[in-house]
């Protein structure tokens, strides 16, 4: 038993009221002298008697009556030792199914035996009891909506992953479950979380109920847990280089004793081990990649297993900023130094030496095909104009997210890139036409422009409203538009890339000038998310078969659509593209485990709230039934008896 509001105890001092009212109106009768001594002494001797019995009676209803009310004001319950009400009343459970609730204990997961306790939990409810379930994993899920079929709700628990993967969204979690129980009719509502309780949980920064819902906590955790993960890893070197990659590798978590290694998987096979050099409270390892791997991930296995398997895998992303460029030539040459994209290749060849990583290929406006533009985050089209059937598949690509370069030149046909491509373009190519005195470039990032001179253009007019001039010519007209197009972005440059019309290529800044814009243009995707986030993705054609391959070997279709949402990533480890069967690098992705979600030792619930509903700290101390009615009943009942017994008194 207990009091919610302990300090309006100081009341009862208001008991002694009735006492000291009692004893100041305590009086002797009269004395009378009459003839009658002896009728007058049996009288007074009966009087006396009956006052004294009502007056004592008078006092107990009094003190109890002002007890009553005192206790009333205190908000006094009692703790039912069953862990639900008997009375009908809506029941919202948080279930945490984070990737931390998957850990082993005793052969199953924490989130097998929180099931057990839920179902206990919805058996013990009243018929015409509402229950509603809301898993906390990320992103948090309404599992079980509010309503009284409760054999429902049992079966449906069972259909929760015991091997989740998911990052902790506990907060999210608990205001949609108070969402629920403030739909509910029933008046008696009550939130019940089931969860380890773990530093990922953030159960301190939840906003908790403090009015009008009864609040009880479960902690469902292993006891001096065992478990150590990859913390993360560092790719040393380049592909390219004679030494090829190093992947050092950092192991956290509880020391252990028992030898530990690293085993190193490239495209689901074992292709390297090394062992686990204990430091401290966690270990180190080294793997090393031959020169000349073309894997875009590799995946981490640390062994052996511990009691949470699933952060023992690390997906790792080789070379995850390297931009991939399709030069597609429209003035091919039998010399490779006289072709269009020469001097383009050349810039992209000294790139590594500045920091930047870029991977190249160069195809003859014939040999373009569908799958390179697919594989390249950048298509340049250099002094190109393609057959109209490639224009379609060039505008889904830049809608999908891919960027485009048009460099002008002679070769290019102006009518048919306004015609077919207008909507996609930032600007119209107008008439060619060579300048009798050169004119200069002028640009506020690369002011270095202004050194080369350009003798031949082909003038961009009619810009869009979006479009953003980056460059200009010395007399104002512009040389470097850009804009975005759906997820894509677009550039249309008026000289070209090569000597024919410009020395442009022969500056210093021509290099910076090229990488900037590729970089630029490409933006980068997310290649590294946690697990059950979407991934974006393009989608298949008609000639087009993109499938994707999970760490575990499956491999999954992509729909046709200009982009898709791949939101299959429940898995933790390296997940890789296939077009047409073939690995596209670019595309490829991680999903590790979710951060903090290794630290299994337990912080207990949180602290209750301050206010005058009460909190259960464990669910299996009960819960607490106000006795208030009760005591406004009781205090009912003695008004009516004190107004009884004040008629008897006068009689």
């Amino acid at each position: 038993m207990g009091f919610g509001l302990p300090w309006a105890l100081a009341g009862l001092i208001a008991v002694a009221i009735p006492i000291v009212a009692h004893l100041l109106r305590r009086q002797k009768l009269p004395r009378q002298t009459l003839p009658t001594i002896a009728f007058l002494h049996r009288i007074h001797a009966t009087r006396a008697a009956r006052l004294r019995a009502v007056d004592l009676l008078l006092l107990v209803t009094r003190a109890l009556l002002v007890l009553a009310l005192v206790l009333v004001a205190a908000a006094p319950y009692r703790v039912a030792q069953s862990s639900l009400l008997d009375r009908q009343h809506a029941l919202a459970i948080v279930f945490d199914d984070s990737l931390s609730m998957a850990a082993i204990h005793e052969g199953e997961t924490l989130i097998e035996r929180a099931a057990d306790s839920a179902m206990q939990q919805i058996q013990n409810l009243a018929d015409g009891s509402e229950v509603s379930v809301v898993l906390s994993g990320e992103p948090p899920r309404v599992w079980v909506r509010r309503g009284s079929q409760l054999e429902v709700a049992e079966s449906v628990l069972a259909e929760i992953d015991p091997r989740s993967t998911r990052g902790d969204a506990l907060c999210d979690a608990v205001r949609t479950a108070v969402e629920l129980l403030l739909e509910s009719e029933l008046s008696d509502r009550r939130l019940l979380v089931l969860s380890d309780f773990t530093p990922g949980t953030r159960a301190d920064e939840c906003d908790w109920p403090t009015r009008g819902i009864r609040v009880a906590f479960e902690t469902v955790s292993t006891p001096n847990p065992d478990n150590r993960h990859i913390a993360w890893v560092d790719v040393v070197g380049e592909p390219e280089s004679a030494e090829g990659l190093r992947l050092d590798v950092q192991i956290a978590g509880t020391s252990t004793e028992a030898p530990q290694s690293v085993r190193l998987r490239q495209k689901g096979q074992d292709t390297h081990e090394a062992p686990v050099r204990p430091i401290g409270d966690g270990g180190e390892a080294a793997l090393s990649i031959p020169p000349g791997s073309t894997d875009a991930v590799v995946e981490l296995q640390l062994n052996p297993d511990d009691v949470l398997p699933a952060d023992n895998v690390r997906g790792v992303l080789l070379g995850s900023d390297t931009v991939h460029v399709l030069l597609v030539d429209g003035d091919p040459h039998p010399d490779p130094r006289k072709r269009e994209t020469a001097f383009l290749s050349h810039a992209l060849g000294v790139a590594p030496r500045i920091g930047r990583s870029f991977a190249v290929e160069t195809l003859d406006a014939q040999d373009l095909s569908e799958s390179a533009i697919i594989r390249c985050d950048v298509l340049v089209l250099a002094n190109a104009t393609l057959d109209e059937k490639w224009l379609p598949l060039i505008q889904r690509f830049v809608g999908g997210g891919g960027s485009l370069w048009i460099t002008a030149g002679d070769r290019i046909n102006p009518r048919a890139y306004g015609s077919v491509l207008r909507e996609l373009l930032p600007g119209r190519y107008t008439a060619t036409r060579m300048e009798d005195r050169p004119v200069s470039l002028r640009s506020k990032v690369l002011p270095e422009l202004d050194q080369a001179k350009v003798r031949g253009r082909t003038p961009i007019a009619e810009t869009s409203l979006d479009a953003v001039v980056t460059a200009r010519f010395s007399d104002g007209a512009p040389a470097m538009v850009e804009h975005r197009y759906r997820s894509g972005r677009v550039a249309m440059f008026a000289t070209t890339v090569d000597d024919a019309w410009t020395d442009l290529a022969y500056q210093p800044v021509f290099v910076p000038f090229v990488l900037d814009t590729l970089t630029r243009l490409a933006g980068r995707t997310e290649h590294s998310v946690e697990p059950y986030a979407p991934v974006s993705l393009p989608g298949s054609t008609s000639s087009q078969r993109i499938q994707v391959v999970t760490p575990t070997g499956r491999t999954v279709d992509l729909a046709e659509a200009d982009r898709v949402s791949f939101r299959d990533t429940g898995e933790i480890g390296a997940y890789r593209v296939l077009i047409n069967g073939v690995h596209g690098a670019r595309f490829a992705f991680v999903v590790n485990a979710p951060t903090g979600e290794s630290d299994l030792v337990t912080k207990g619930p949180p602290e209750p709230p301050a206010s005058p509903e009460s909190v259960v700290s464990d669910a299996s101390q009960g819960v607490e039934q106000p006795l208030a009615p009760w005591l406004l009943l009781l205090a009912i009942a003695l008004v009516f008896a004190e107004l009884w017994l004040r008629q008897i008194r006068r009689r």
